[in-house]
């Protein structure tokens, strides 16, 4: 079913944007804001940091790892990995196969919270993909940014640092132009 916006807020817990530091760092995490290189990894590093803070509110003492999906969550998933000071795994090229080998292989990465970190979620298909095939753990989901068009394919906890009503496909282009806008990940790394 198609949710309103605040419906989904109610789903999510984001940061508390009334910080006019978090503000700063989401505006330049922002597609609009132009901003690329460096200054935006350590945007979305510092907002990563500010995740962990959270997500440490509802999971006192707990234990976590990290699963980055690559390439958009690395920045964002290092400093929710960083606060925690926890494992890092990587996701990458969709081999969904290899992440759950490497979980079930380690008990204590397979004995701790998993959250499943990606840069942006628009449709949610790869974060809905890697948390079906790791639904025996205890997962949540953590993001810079999620459409409020994400289909929840399951019912963990969602943190995000913003809800998005914009949702376009990542292109090699500089502006937002017929539902297809600057990929997050050429932006991070300077590949546009």
């Amino acid at each position: 079913p198609e949710y309103p916006l605040d419906d989904v807020i109610g789903c999510i817990k984001c940061l508390d944007n009334e910080s006019a530091e978090i503000q700063r760092l989401i505006d330049v995490s922002k597609s609009s804001s132009g901003i690329e290189g460096r200054e935006l990894r350590q945007a979305h590093y510092r907002l990563g940091l500010e995740m962990g803070k959270l997500i440490e509110t509802d999971y006192k003492d707990a234990k976590f790892a990290v699963i980055i999906l690559m390439r958009s969550g690395l920045p964002f998933g290092q400093g929710i990995a960083d606060y925690f000071d926890c494992p890092e795994l990587f996701y990458l090229n969709n081999n969904v196969d290899s992440l759950t080998g490497e979980i079930e292989s380690n008990s204590d990465l397979s004995s701790r919270i998993l959250i499943i970190c990606d840069g942006v979620i628009n449709s949610g298909r790869t974060v809905n993909e890697v948390s079906t095939a790791l639904s025996q753990y205890r997962t949540i989901i953590a993001t810079n940014v999620i459409s409020s068009s994400f289909k929840n394919d399951s019912l963990q906890p969602i943190y995000a640092t913003r809800i998005s009503n914009h949702s376009f496909v990542g292109a090699k282009q500089r502006t937002i132009s017929k539902g297809k806008g600057p990929d997050t990940s050429d932006r991070l790394f300077k590949t546009l």
